[in-house]
């Protein structure tokens, strides 16, 4: 397994970023860094493999959680869901930027630790991201892989900030999956991230769930009191694309809330018209079959076939 890390500790200037290998889904000891001052590609862009899925995490996740993450999507943990699972075969590489971890409660704590994450997604996230990205599609160019990008939560933030400050790199990507996005919905109206989204071989996949209530609360409120909104804005993730439509015609929703509710065992409220709202459904994909099956499903069809819609499962 492949992990590629810009945490501080891990990355060698100017790079800023180097590939890990690890053969039991575990970060190298200490904070063991390698010698040499240019990141080793050597392993990546000889796989061999016809697909390469590059998987970005979201916030609040330690290096040891990174390197977890990455480890189940690509089916390293026979227990758990997985692409590998599911029936995609090829390789899964990790991207680990330099989340905070914390398992408290305390608002404050927690407030401290999304505004540590989100100037780390900023710098060195997004930079380091698309400077990998760039390298890693460059190497692989003529062997006609194709590179697909899975991220969830804040992990969408590096990526689309840095296809919006490269749309060029998007040209060279089949599809994104988006899982639990937190982005602004209004990201997606953006004119340079309508250019990513339009330059992909293939399509953007979206899927967001109403009752996320991390997205629909805590991110919110964490950006109006960081003073990054003037008001709280609707996240992708819990409110999908805007519905008067003026995205890319390459974003394909995927409303997961009755998966979900089926993983956290809540019921449907017909009085709302939705599902209950659940802390638990925004990490919920992970242990999703049907979320992750239908990634694998989409990652195996053709680059310009139809996207694979799942059925929203009736209340």
């Amino acid at each position: 397994m492949y992990v590629t890390s810009c945490r501080p500790e891990r990355g060698v200037p100017p790079a800023n970023w180097t590939v890990w290998i690890s053969n039991d889904g575990n970060p190298p000891p200490g904070n063991q860094a390698p010698a040499a001052v240019n990141p080793n590609l050597d392993g990546l862009t000889g796989l061999g493999a016809s697909q390469v899925v590059v998987f970005v995490h979201g916030f609040n996740n330690s290096e040891l959680q990174a390197f977890n993450g990455c480890a189940q999507a690509c089916g390293h943990y026979t227990n758990k869901q997985s692409l590998l699972k599911a029936g995609y075969q090829g390789p899964v590489v990790g991207f680990d930027w330099p989340t905070g971890s914390l398992s408290t409660i305390d608002p404050s704590a927690m407030l401290g630790l999304y505004k540590h994450d989100l100037g780390a997604a900023q710098s060195p996230g997004v930079p380091s991201f698309a400077d990998f990205l760039d390298k890693l599609t460059t190497g692989l160019a003529n062997a006609g892989t194709r590179v697909s990008l899975l991220a969830h939560s804040m992990g969408n933030f590096v990526a689309t900030r840095a296809l919006m400050s490269n749309p060029a790199l998007a040209s060279r990507l089949t599809d994104i999956y988006s899982f639990a996005p937190d982005i602004l919905q209004t990201d997606v109206l953006r004119p340079e991230l309508i250019a990513a989204g339009n330059a992909l071989q293939g399509r953007w996949f979206v899927y967001w769930a109403q009752s996320d209530m991390i997205l629909m609360t805590a991110s919110n409120w964490a950006n109006i009191l960081l003073g990054t909104e003037v008001a709280g804005q609707d996240r992708l993730g819990q409110a999908g694309p805007p519905l008067g439509g003026g995205y890319s015609a390459n974003l394909v929703p995927q409303q997961w809330d009755g998966y979900m509710a089926m993983i956290n065992d809540t019921n449907y409220d017909p009085t709302l018209g939705q599902w209950k709202s659940s802390a638990f459904t925004h990490t919920g994909y992970w242990d999703s079959p049907a979320f992750w099956q239908n990634v694998a499903l989409n990652l195996q069809r053709p680059p310009l076939g139809d996207p694979i819609i799942a059925p929203q499962p009736c209340p």
